[in-house]
C-alpha cells in the first residue's frame, strides 16, 4: 500500500529531508527505522552516521555497538564502532575493532585508512605505516590518500619519503589540498621563486587563505619585490588580524612592513659638504651660502707668512 511505512521507505524519507536542509525531519525517519526493524543493520549505521555527523557522540556509539553486536561478522559494523571509539580517543578499543574489521575485509580501503589513523594516534605510526601502505597499493591515484602518507612519513621522520608523496599527490591533481604542501616544501627549502609560484596558484583558489598570503609576501621578499611583498603581507594583514592563531606569523608580517615604510637610502638625498674655499682658513667665521654673516666678494685677511691657500709671487 501507497501509505505502508517500510524501512526502505522510511530511509528515503530521511534521506529526502536531508537533501532539503530537514535535519529535524531526518532525524525522526532514521528513528523510527530503528524502531521498526531494531536489529536491522542499514537502519543502525544510517542513524549512527547521522547522529555522529550532528555531533551526538552518544547517542552514534549505541547504533553502531548494536549494529556490532547483532552481526559481528560484518566489517562494515565493526569499522564504524571502531572509528566511533576513535573519535572518543578510546584507542586501544579502536584497534582492536578495526583489525578485526581488516582480517575480515582486507581489502577494504576505509578500514586500512582508519587503522593507519588509530596507529598514529595511539603512538605507533611505524605500525600504521603497514596499513597504509596496503591502503595505497588499494588506490594509487588517490590524491588525499597520498597525502594522508605523507603525514605518517612526518611522523616517522622521513623527509625523503615525505617530500615524494607530497609531489606525487600534487602530479596527480592540483588543487587547494595539493598546492599548499608542496609550496610548503619549496619555501622550506629557500626555493622561493617555486614557492611563490605555487602559493599564487593556491590564492586562485582561495583568495583568504592568509597563509598563503604571509608566504607569498616573504617569498617575495626575498626575491627582491618589494612592492609586490608590501601588497601581499598587507592582504595578509587585513586578513588574518584577530583570526590567525599563531601570533608569531601576525608579528613577523608587521616587522617587514615598519621596514618597508622606512625611507631607504635611496630614497633620501645625501648631504652635501660645501667645499671650503682655497682662501678660507681654518676657524675663519665667514657663513656659506645661506648665513647670516657671509660678505660677499670681500677676502678674508691672512697674515703675513701664512701659507693656507696662498701661493708666492
Amino acid at each position: 500500500r501507497p501509505d505502508e511505512l517500510t524501512l526502505e521507505r522510511l530511509l528515503a524519507k530521511g534521506h529526502l529531508s536531508l537533501a532539503r536542509s530537514d535535519v529535524e525531519g531526518a532525524t525522526g525517519a532514521f528513528e523510527a527505522a530503528v524502531e521498526l526493524e531494531p536489529d536491522s543493520l542499514q537502519a543502525r549505521l544510517v542513524a549512527g552516521d547521522h547522529l555522529r555527523s550532528l555531533g551526538n557522540q552518544a547517542g552514534a556509539l549505541g547504533h553502531y555497538e548494536v549494529a556490532a553486536t547483532k552481526h559481528p561478522d560484518n566489517a562494515v559494523a565493526l569499522n564504524n564502532l571502531g572509528v566511533q571509539y576513535l573519535d572518543l580517543k578510546k584507542n586501544r578499543k579502536a584497534i582492536e575493532l578495526l583489525t578485526k574489521a581488516v582480517k575480515m575485509a582486507p581489502n577494504n580501503l576505509p578500514g586500512r585508512v582508519n587503522l593507519a589513523h588509530a596507529y598514529m594516534d595511539f603512538g605507533s605510526p611505524e605500525q600504521g605505516l603497514e596499513h597504509m601502505l596496503a591502503a595505497k597499493d588499494l588506490a594509487p591515484r588517490a590524491a588525499k590518500l597520498r597525502l594522508e602518507l605523507a603525514g605518517l612519513y612526518k611522523l616517522l621522520d622521513d623527509s625523503k619519503k615525505f617530500e615524494a608523496e607530497i609531489h606525487a599527490a600534487y602530479r596527480l591533481e592540483q588543487s587547494l589540498a595539493t598546492i599548499m604542501p608542496l609550496a610548503g616544501v619549496y619555501y622550506s627549502r629557500d626555493k622561493m621563486e617555486d614557492a611563490a609560484k605555487l602559493y599564487s596558484a593556491a590564492l586562485e583558489f582561495d583568495k583568504n587563505n592568509y597563509p598563503a598570503w604571509f608566504r607569498l609576501g616573504v617569498a617575495q621578499n626575498k626575491l627582491g619585490f618589494a612592492k609586490e611583498a608590501e601588497k601581499s603581507l598587507r592582504m595578509y594583514l587585513a586578513i588574518a588580524e584577530g583570526i590567525d592563531p599563531e601570533p608569531k606569523r601576525l608579528e613577523a608580517a608587521k616587522l617587514l612592513l615598519e621596514r618597508f615604510d622606512k625611507p631607504t637610502n635611496a630614497e633620501v638625498p645625501p648631504r652635501v659638504r660645501e667645499p671650503r674655499s682655497k682662501t678660507q682658513r681654518p676657524g675663519d667665521k665667514t657663513q656659506r651660502p645661506g648665513g647670516k654673516a657671509q660678505r660677499p666678494n670681500v677676502p678674508p685677511q691672512v697674515d703675513k707668512g701664512a701659507s693656507v691657500g696662498m701661493k708666492d709671487g
